[in-house]
This record gives C-alpha cells, structure tokens and sequence, in this order.
C-alpha cells in the first residue's frame, strides 16, 4: 500500500471513506498475500466482485496458527504482529 492510501485509514468521516479504505486494504491483500488470495478463491470471490466492505470474506482466526499470513512485497520498513497468547492457546 501507498503511503496515501495508508494515511486515508486515519481521515475517514464517513461510511463512503471506510468503503474506499476497506476495498483498498482488501484488494492489497488479496494480490499481495497468497494465504487470502488462495482462501478467496476457494470461495469462488474474484476481486473485482467486491464492491463493498461487508463482502469481504474474513481469514478464519486458525489461518494464522497454521500458515504464514504474510504479503510478498518487498519493504525495508515494516510491522510483525505477536499473538499476546492471553487465550491460552498456543
């Protein structure tokens, strides 16, 4: 994602700008991560059929305790997220 495209997530101010953020995060996802792409295609979704944050499938929780969940781009910047494991579960 583009640094402007990131920056829009912190100005939204309406249902239309959350629209625009979620589809754009989507459609990042969905060329960048081949876990996602691979789980929307098993459920028959292209990308550009989604013209609406609410059809937007969401990763089943398990995808990221069993599969690398990550986007193949190439940065020298960036963000890994660690479970707390407040659950319990490993």
């Amino acid at each position: 994602m583009e640094a402007d495209e990131i920056n829009a997530i912190f100005s939204i101010s309406n249902d239309r700008d959350f629209n625009n953020s979620a589809l754009s995060v989507f459609n990042f996802q969905y060329k960048n991560n081949k876990v996602y792409k691979a789980f929307a295609e098993s459920l028959n979704i292209k990308a550009d059929a989604i013209d609406h944050y609410s059809k937007i499938p969401f990763l089943p929780i398990e995808f990221f305790k069993t599969r690398d969940v990550i986007c193949n781009v190439k940065r020298d910047d960036f963000i890994v997220f660690s479970s707390s494991k407040t659950s319990g579960q490993e």
